[in-house]
């Protein structure tokens, strides 16, 4: 379980590009940043869908030793 610290950097690390983004696209008014916003944006979500697909984690250990050795088959001995 992440400390709290770890928490808050995970919340900035998720929050600020998209809070950049959206004000970048909504609030900004020249042209030239609407358009970095939506750049930002597309590359959040190129990102999101990157990451979704590999989980952004290790592959889970299969069952059996907690190190990650394989569960003993019939044929061991």
């Amino acid at each position: 379980m992440p400390s709290f610290g770890g928490y808050v950097v995970q919340a900035f690390i998720h929050l600020v590009p998209t809070i950049t983004a959206m004000t970048l696209i909504f609030i900004a008014q020249p042209v030239w940043a609407t358009v970095l916003g939506w750049a930002l944006a597309i590359g959040l979500v190129v990102k999101a869908v990157l990451g979704g697909r590999s989980g952004g984690r290790e592959p889970a250990v299969p069952a059996g030793d907690p190190a990650g050795d394989p569960a003993p088959t019939s044929d061991s001995r």
